[in-house]
């Protein structure tokens, strides 16, 4: 038992039955020192904690029970700052040059508040005391006017409450209490005041540990009690080495919590034996909370499921209506970004209550569907977009001709509908970014009483709080006036979800009580723990405020809090925690940054501590260092302290004692381990084999030249070719990455849409040449048609697609515009009596735009040289004519790159585009338009800016060879072999990477291990892909 504790319980039995109040901090701290004297066996009989603020509401019962006055809440009191900076700042002064954000308002109501608790008022702020006068002026009015704003809406703050209970004390009866007041409380101005006014039956000054300030003792009985000495250890007697004071750090600070909870685990201390207190709020009480979470078995009954008690609470981000707010307020701050509101959807934020024919739709159904919609961003995008993805669908059943598809359509419709319905309600009830503060607040409550998921007992707490502080808003603004004008109720909401805590609570059995630095150490239990004593951390930077500085505040007057009074408080109040403290404690620090892996460092209060608990007085950092044990990490140096499976194992993995035979430990306990460790070992060797992408028994369906292929594309080849693992994912197994929907801000299109446009724009021009019978183009006539063409078409891609800004429309408007220019300047110099005939034909596949006489639905026979045959299909760009010869063109909207070098034609089987479309078109024009048919040629033209209108022509003395690379690889596939490629630059552009890289983080290598493979004679699949690669 403390000083404190033992004169508070001295005090409790001298004045045992009259009516006692108990000045506290704060009412959970005065109930922490009432359990600990009923602990110790004294009388709490009549006691009652109050704070100052709660004594000065008790003295004013009477005034605010009539309703003459109201005290301002925290957001009416923000709203009254609001008004009283638009009524006191002028647009050209000091400080009404500044724009009114939320951070500014904060400063000022912050600032206002000091100095009223200082007991100043307007006509104590002389100008001459400010660096600038005008600041001064401003600062007066702007204080006159706060006043002003609470008296005129009958209002009241913590300073008005303060003067008049000073006031009604003086006017009343001594009270006939007892009054219990601590030797350390510390107190502003107004609040002393009011303390030194009641007059009660007796007021008892309860004396407190501190710091020494006297001739040192021969002797201390614990090093926890040498710590009094921390300001003076030149003064301080010799340690006792029990082992009540101990220092540790960890890697980062996850291993800080991690580390006090295996102390206790080590120690075998129960829960509620341990008070764990923290320096910075924002860091430790997330890591706190997710690691209990994980640890300890979820627990319904308890607030927040854990074994844990938190004195402030938990933010109310970590839950999920807090974490919906927040998304909610950042989905419409970016303008409705598609993929912001599947993040909603996938995190299980939103509640849906959609069904269809009482059969309830789940967030899986509308995930999918939500990716398959190409929005992008922007309010006024969803409902066209989820429109015409319902007609498509709608399409899609009406066609159907099985039950199944017709089935599966359906509940595809099902869901389309149902997305489009929910998202309408969701965004009817999203405000605009500029939409008023009563509006916008308004419909933050709706969010959350409508669409909040609430699961568990932290969610219900967040809900009714967020709940609170919103409806209070609400009434606050409806009640504002004209102070809403400097109010951003947006940014109020951004900060709410973090602001705002839930599950507050004081220390209960079975429980860690956890506290912050400042408000702990008054549970009076018999183990502490305090984390986050980094230099960075502790004590905090002291930053001046910017609208009062230190200067400016030292020459009005004692009373005013600087940062250099603040900093030395924190290390006063300390010291006196130090002193109040008994039985064990264990002092933390971080001394690795996790994020960017540098070394950090023990803060001041650590190494004073060290210099005492060790005897080496002028011990530093370094000699610090030396003398801890090595640091807490991820992997527990000791087996006995290890809290859950995972760190067993890696206490096992990473020990000061090997283990014998771990891998096969670890096989043992986990199969898919064993399995995992099996296929790496298979890809690790030079055999093919079913971890490496090897099919056993292939059936006909994998066969592209076998009677149940399906159309073979110039496409699906070559991606053969160049991966055959990707074309099994792509073509086999049909899978793909989920559809990427996050906005790019630097890029209008990507380079599919882009694509898409140039041809688009390419076949409008050469359509219509066609028509008008003006091929060849000239410049000086068809330049102006071609920028209207690209006008039109790129206005009907940018309202079909809307750019994330103007600098990304800009910059590949110009790229557009600049690839249809070199298009008209390059064919007209164009030598030759060629005409193009047909534009955008579709083989074996549905006709794009208007189609051609020379479009087929189904694929064309292509025969192989071994007598295979695959289906062919194609769409081809252009097909020119000369007399009976024709040459067939592909646009192509990237750079040139040697892919299409004349010099290595098909690429080890990278290319059969030419190849394929050489003779597939061939076929079609000699079944429909003259069996004498011949396509002489084929050509790449690109018409982009960097290879300026190149063209790459290739003769018909491709298609002899090209056919057997294509025999060739339409063997691996039939054969069941589907390696990953063997060169890394196959692996840039893959939309698989993420699959590979699972298997092996460096691609190089898994490429290398592809090639060993291909070159291992003994891999008879793979025979066709060693052709392929070594006849290049």
């Amino acid at each position: 038992m403390n000083t404190f504790i033992e004169k508070l319980a001295e005090a409790c039995r001298e004045h045992r039955v009259p009516e006692k109040w108990l000045i506290a901090p704060s009412l959970r701290v005065g109930h922490q020192w009432l359990d600990q004297v009923t602990r110790s066996g004294g009388p709490v009989l009549n006691v009652h904690v109050l704070t100052v603020r709660s004594l000065a509401m008790k003295i004013l019962t009477a005034q605010l029970a009539d309703g003459s006055v109201m005290v301002a809440s925290p957001a009416v009191r923000r709203l009254v700052v609001a008004a009283a900076w638009q009524r006191a700042m002028k647009d050209d002064g000091y400080l009404g040059t500044a724009r009114p954000t939320p951070g500014l308002l904060e400063l000022a109501e912050r600032s206002l508040l000091d100095l009223r608790m200082a007991g100043l008022g307007p006509a104590d702020l002389d100008g001459a005391r400010f660096e600038e006068a005008t600041k001064g002026t401003e600062l007066r009015k702007l204080l006159a006017a706060y006043q002003a704003e609470l008296d005129d809406r009958n209002l009241i703050d913590h300073a008005d409450a303060a003067r008049r209970a000073v006031e009604a004390v003086r006017e009343s009866p001594p009270l006939d209490v007892v009054v219990f007041r601590p030797d350390d409380l510390q107190l502003a101005v107004l609040e002393e005041s009011l303390l030194d006014a009641l007059r009660a039956q007796a007021v008892v000054n309860i004396p407190v540990d501190r710091p020494a300030h006297t001739a040192t003792p021969e002797t201390v009985e614990s090093d926890l009690a040498l710590l009094g000495w921390l300001e003076r250890p030149a003064d301080a007697p010799e340690a006792v080495g029990d082992g009540s004071v101990r220092i540790v750090h960890a890697v980062g600070e996850i291993n800080e919590v991690r580390a006090a909870l295996r102390l206790c685990l080590a120690k075998a201390m129960s829960l509620d034996t341990v008070e764990l207190l923290y320096t910075a709020a924002d860091t430790y009480v997330p890591l706190i909370y997710e690691t209990a979470q994980r640890i300890f078995e979820h627990d319904p009954s308890r607030d927040l499921g854990v074994p844990v008690t938190f004195a402030d609470g938990v933010p109310s981000r970590l839950s999920r209506p807090g974490r919906l707010l927040g998304a909610w307020h950042d989905w419409i701050d970016r303008d409705f970004p598609q993929s912001g509101l599947l993040r909603m959807l996938q995190a299980g934020l939103l509640r849906l209550g959609v069904e269809h024919d009482d059969d309830p739709i789940g967030t899986a159904r509308l995930i999918r569907m939500l990716r398959s919609v190409g929005i992008g961003f922007g309010r006024d995008r969803y409902a066209p977009c989820l429109e015409e993805k319902i007609e498509s669908v709608r399409a899609r059943l009406d066609a159907a001709h099985d039950e199944a598809a017709r089935d599966r359509y359906g509940r595809r419709l099902a869901t389309a509908q149902a997305l489009a319905q929910f998202v309408k309600t969701l965004l009817d009830i999203s405000p605009d970014r500029g939409s008023g503060a009563v509006q916008t607040v308004s419909a933050a409550r709706t969010l959350l009483a409508d669409y909040a998921q609430s699961s568990a007992k932290l969610d219900g707490l967040a809900l009714h709080r967020l709940g609170v502080e919103l409806d209070g808003m609400i009434g606050a603004l409806r009640g504002s006036g004209d102070a809403q004008a400097g109010f951003d109720a947006w940014a109020w909401i951004a900060e709410l979800p973090g602001r705002v805590t839930i599950g507050g609570s004081g220390p209960r059995p079975g429980h860690l009580h956890v506290s912050s630095l400042r408000g702990g150490g008054h549970s009076g239990r018999h183990s502490t723990v305090i984390i986050g004593l980094d230099d960075g951390r502790f004590p905090s930077a002291g930053h001046q405020d910017p609208l009062l500085l230190d200067l400016e505040r030292e020459g009005l007057g004692d009373g005013l809090p600087t940062s250099r009074t603040r900093l030395h408080d924190q290390v006063e109040q300390f010291g006196r925690l130090l002193c109040r403290l008994r039985g064990h404690l264990v002092l933390s620090f971080s001394s690795r940054s996790i994020d960017d892996d540098r070394e950090t460092f023990a803060g001041p209060a650590v190494l004073g501590c060290y210099r005492l608990v060790s005897g080496q007085r002028d011990g530093d950092h370094a000699a610090l260092m030396d003398w801890l044990d090595p640091a807490f990490s991820f992997a527990p140096r000791d087996i006995d302290a290890c809290l859950d499976v995972g760190e067993w194992w890696l206490h096992q993995a990473a020990g000061v004692t090997p283990v014998e035979n771990l891998p096969a430990l670890a096989d043992a306990a986990f199969a898919h381990l064993a399995r995992g460790h099996q296929a790496a070992a298979a890809r690790e060797s030079d055999l093919f084999t079913v971890y490496d992408g090897r099919v056993d028994e292939p059936g006909d369906e994998l066969d592209p030249a076998g009677p149940a292929a399906r159309g073979m594309s110039a496409t699906a080849l070559q991606t053969i070719g160049k991966c055959p693992l990707q074309y099994f994912y792509e073509r086999v197994l049909g899978v793909s990455p989920p559809d990427d929907v996050e906005v790019d801000p630097t890029r209008w299109l990507n380079a599919l849409e882009f694509g898409n446009l140039l041809h688009d724009v390419l076949f409008e021009f050469v359509g219509a040449l066609i028509a008008d019978d003006q091929w060849p183009p000239e410049p000086a006539r068809d330049l102006p048609r071609m920028a209207a063409i690209v006008e039109t078409n790129a206005a009907a891609t940018r309202r079909r697609i809307p750019p994330p800004g103007e600098d990304a429309y800009r910059r590949q408007r110009r790229e557009i515009d600049h690839n249809g220019e070199i298009f008209v300047n390059e064919q007209a110099l164009q030598s030759g009596s060629g005409r193009p005939v047909y534009i955008e034909t579709s083989i074996g596949m549905p006709s794009m735009q208007r189609g051609t006489d020379l479009d087929a639905p189904d694929p064309i026979a292509v025969a192989l040289p071994g007598g295979g045959t695959i289906r062919g299909v194609a769409r081809i760009d252009r097909i020119d004519r000369d007399g009976n010869a024709f040459t067939v063109y592909d646009y192509k909207s990237g750079s040139y790159t040697r892919l299409y070098d004349a010099d290595d034609r098909f690429q080890q089987g990278r290319l059969v585009q030419h190849v394929l479309y050489m003779v597939v078109v061939e076929a079609a024009l000699r079944a429909k338009l003259d069996p004498a048919a011949e396509v002489k040629e084929f050509r790449f033209l690109f018409p982009g800016v960097r290879a300026t209108g190149r063209e790459i022509p290739f003769g018909r003395d491709i298609v002899e060879p090209g056919l057997r690379v294509i025999e060739r690889l339409c063997r691996l596939p039939a054969g069941g072999a589907f390696p990953a490629s063997d060169h890394v630059d196959d692996c840039r552009f893959c939309k698989y990477r993420s699959a590979c890289q699972a298997v092996k983080t460096d691609l190089k290598a898994l490429c290398a291990a592809s090639a060993r493979k291909i070159d291992n004679p003994d891999n008879t699949a793979l025979k066709p892909f060693a052709e392929l690669r070594r006849d290049a």
